[in-house]
């Protein structure tokens, strides 16, 4: 077993340990808008998305400062071709569509 399939056995973990955690901001306002969360669903979106986004901030800075000088050139991303505005507008538009889509099947899945 590699490296990658031990981190699969940990992050497994670590989401049974949660209750089945959800790690993507997206997926946590998609479900709350598909009411798959039960009645405290506006209570646990309201603090699950801003500690997500917070979470997900401190993982990319530590990560900028943990890389060995050696490697920061390999940390270029891919580049807009649009204005940053459009780029996060048409991001956001879609993942959460492709999201509200897939929970909204699974809802309708388990209600019949």
């Amino acid at each position: 077993m590699g490296v990658g399939g031990l981190a699969s056995i940990v992050f497994g973990l670590i989401v049974d340990a949660f209750g089945g955690a959800s790690f993507n901001a997206i997926g946590t306002i998609a479900f709350s808008i598909a009411g798959a969360g039960g009645d405290d669903d506006t209570l646990t979106t309201a603090v699950r998305f801003p500690a997500q986004a917070i979470s997900a901030t401190g993982g990319v800075m530590s990560l900028l400062e943990l890389t060995p000088l050696k490697y920061k050139h390999l940390l270029e991303g891919p580049t807009l071709k649009v204005d940053l505005h459009t780029g996060a507008i048409a991001e956001g538009v879609l993942t959460f569509v492709i999201t509200f889509v897939v929970s909204s099947s699974r809802v309708l899945t388990a209600c019949s």
